[in-house]
């Protein structure tokens, strides 16, 4: 429970008829543990923890909460008649935050001794599977008003057998994960794109994930990353880790400023120059029956990738609505995970060597490059090996806009996802005909060198990646390049590169979020 810092697990033996208790909280507080509910009205069946005098020990009492009817008053209820035994009283530092904790070690048995006291079997004589539970603290080692409270939901699993957590990938769920009674199952196999193989028509796109197999594409193989925290409530976690899905709500306040330029819309009609790229101005006003420009020559100033669109300031309005466009080099899939470059020998506990197993590679054989890693150097082992991880993907760009037709695109923008630092580059290449391969945008990371005379923002090693930046031509002074006004539908590819000569990377991104003007 995150905001009590309180811990409970809960081990039953149908066999001996008994239940044990494990209880942590706060050495010098109260601290309790209370059954089948998530409010004090509903009357639940409690174990509480007090601390003696000296806190060097505590004593262990069982009340029923709430019994006044008002959960206003925060009742505390009533005395019950004893049914636990205590094992063992122990006091330990946490290892995190260095504050002393208390663990005690219960045992009772599994059906209660009244009709106040849980049972941790039902009528049918099946254990219970999920217990709705609250956990609170005093501000004493007294019995009194909490000082916090938490709800939170215990689940058991079978020790013996094996509980669904994951569906297989290949059944008919698509891979899934789910509750601990195996279900409200979340799909969580990525839909990663199919290969590239050939050219990829309007509203397409491909990638490599699912030609190197990466275990993000499957439920049986993937390892971690976006879909193990689902924010519903299940996620798997350690002993040691507190459960980040119910915490206390944080408020705070945001302020915000914008600048502003007052809108002037075009106020002459565009002069009839024969330029293909005011050819398509007057094509954006719906004019084309006016121009002495044909289509043939518009889309060859295109192909020509050079010829910039001008700006008269008598016939252009003040400011363009900028357009988004995003895609996924991990097309699809929405991540994806950068493997280690080799399945590597270690030293195990024993003292013998053992080969660490690559997740989501399983049986990996040991030299061999995962897929999509290139080397260089003396590798695996070599003091001068250096890996790169790589993953490609092919999209274009939208032909029509709300119902119409899109005559060109000026970028102005572009920022890939790149998580630092095993981010070596993101690049963005045209490859329509006559431009294949054609570089539109390479971002990577430059790391600060700590000269803040010069510039108080350049902390050292701090890593910055910049996005590309381009203008609109009027715009030129301000130092940015013009962009490159690009035909409807234009294909793009996009090349991730991750250094992995060491260690992997599971969540990883490289997606390409984009604005640019339409005409």
């Amino acid at each position: 429970f995150p905001v009590t810092g309180v811990k409970a697990l809960l081990t039953i033996s149908k066999s001996s008829d008994l239940v044990k208790i494990r209880l942590s909280g706060p050495k010098d507080v109260w601290f309790g543990l209370a059954f089948n509910a998530h409010y004090m009205n509903d009357q639940p069946y409690t174990i509480l923890v007090l601390p003696k005098q000296d806190s060097s020990t505590a004593t262990v009492m069982e009340q029923k909460l709430g019994t006044c009817g008002d959960e206003a008053s925060h009742c505390g209820g009533d005395p019950l008649q004893p049914s636990v035994k205590v094992i063992e009283d122990k006091i330990e530092t946490d290892p995190v935050t260095f504050l002393q904790i208390r663990t005690v070690e219960l045992e009772r048995n599994l059906i209660g001794i009244s009709k106040q006291h849980f049972s941790f079997i039902t009528q049918d004589g099946k254990a219970v599977v999920q217990v709705p539970m609250m956990s609170a603290i005093g501000k004493s080692r007294h019995f009194d008003h909490h000082a916090r409270h938490n709800k939170g939901i215990l689940s058991l699993l079978s020790s013996s057998g094996s509980t669904c957590l994951c569906v297989d990938g290949t059944s008919s769920s698509n891979g899934g994960i789910c509750d601990s009674k195996g279900q409200a199952c979340e799909r969580f196999m990525q839909p990663c794109a199919k290969a590239c193989t050939d050219k990829i028509n309007f509203g397409q796109r491909c990638g490599s994930l699912i030609e190197q197999s990466n275990p993000v594409c499957v439920s049986r193989s993937y390892s971690g990353g976006l879909k193990c925290c689902r924010g519903t409530g299940t996620i798997l976690l350690d002993w040691n880790q507190d459960s980040p899905s119910d915490k206390e709500l944080i408020r705070y306040h945001m302020k915000f400023r914008f600048w502003f330029q007052e809108y002037t819309d075009a106020s002459l009609s565009p002069s009839l120059e024969t330029t293909s790229l005011e050819a398509t101005n007057t094509i954006r006003r719906g004019t084309w029956e006016n121009t002495t420009v044909g289509i043939a020559q518009l889309f060859s100033a295109f192909s020509g990738g050079s010829t910039l669109l001008k700006h008269n300031s008598n016939s252009e309005p003040s400011h363009y609505n900028l357009n988004r466009y995003y895609y996924q080099t991990e097309a699809a899939a929405g991540e994806y995970d950068v493997p280690p470059a080799f399945a590597r020998r270690v030293k195990g506990k024993d003292g013998k060597d053992t080969v660490l197993p690559i997740p989501g590679y399983p049986g990996w054989p040991e030299n061999k490059p995962t897929p999509g890693t290139s080397c260089t150097g003396s590798c695996p082992e070599g003091p001068d090996c250096e890996c790169v991880h790589e993953i490609r993907a092919r999209f274009r760009l939208p032909v029509k806009r709300d119902g119409n037709e899109i005559k060109g695109i000026r970028l102005l923008y572009a920022n890939g996802h790149c998580h630092a630092p095993s981010c070596l580059s993101l690049e963005l290449y045209r490859m329509d005909p006559g431009h294949e391969a054609e570089l539109l945008c390479q971002q990577v990371p430059i790391y600060g060198r700590g000269n803040l005379t010069h510039d108080r923002f350049d902390d050292a090693d701090y890593i910055h990646i910049p996005p590309c930046l381009w203008s609109l031509p009027r715009e030129e002074k301000e130092g940015l390049q013009v962009g490159i006004l690009l035909p409807p539908g234009v294909e793009f590819l996009s090349i991730k590169k991750n250094r992995n000569t060491y260690l992997g990377h599971y969540g990883d991104m490289a997606s390409w979020q984009m604005r640019g003007v339409e005409f």
